[in-house]
């Protein structure tokens, strides 16, 4: 499946779940998904691709309206990219996904901290994948998250935003 410039505005349980087959891909670019409720992009089987979007809450008014912008807990390869995640309480709650997978170049801004978030939170009770490369996003600010439960490729990120995420015209 491919899905291109679309929105989802203000919903109460979450935003896409994904649930595709093993060798099965699902592509989302330039899309917003907002205020959603629950995790406002889920990825539970398959593999996916998530580049140009927006994925936000409003932190505003005492709630993030996101709990998770990402929530990954399939065993298939991601692919996400150039991407703005921003006002929830995780950015990137994931586990299990393919070594070979890669989170690069995208914007964690506005996350929550403490026991009410931060940039990683592990998914399902499992840690990422070692091998997994999270390397050039930019982490609001601070250096990539760390208690992840093994070693991931962090080492290079970015200490200013990275231009050109988010959805294109």
């Amino acid at each position: 499946a491919t899905m291109d410039h679309i929105t989802v505005d203000t919903g109460g349980s979450g935003g896409l779940l994904i649930t595709a087959g093993a060798s099965d891909t699902v592509t989302i670019t330039d899309s917003i998904f907002h205020h959603t409720g629950g995790d406002a992009v889920i990825a539970d089987s398959g593999n996916m691709t998530l580049q140009y979007s927006h994925m936000y809450g409003d932190m505003v008014g005492g709630g993030a309206g996101v709990h998770c912008a990402t929530h990954i807990a399939t065993t298939g390869v991601i692919e996400a990219d150039h991407n703005i995640l921003e006002d929830a309480n995780y950015g990137l709650m994931a586990s299990n996904m393919a070594a070979t997978s890669k989170i690069n170049l995208n914007n964690f801004l506005n996350y929550g901290s403490g026991s009410t978030g931060g940039a990683y939170s592990p998914a399902t009770g499992a840690t990422i994948t070692a091998g997994v490369d999270l390397t050039n996003n930019y982490w609001n600010g601070q250096a990539p998250p760390t208690g992840t439960g093994t070693t991931l490729t962090t080492t290079m990120y970015q200490t200013t935003m990275v231009p050109g995420c988010g959805p294109r015209p």
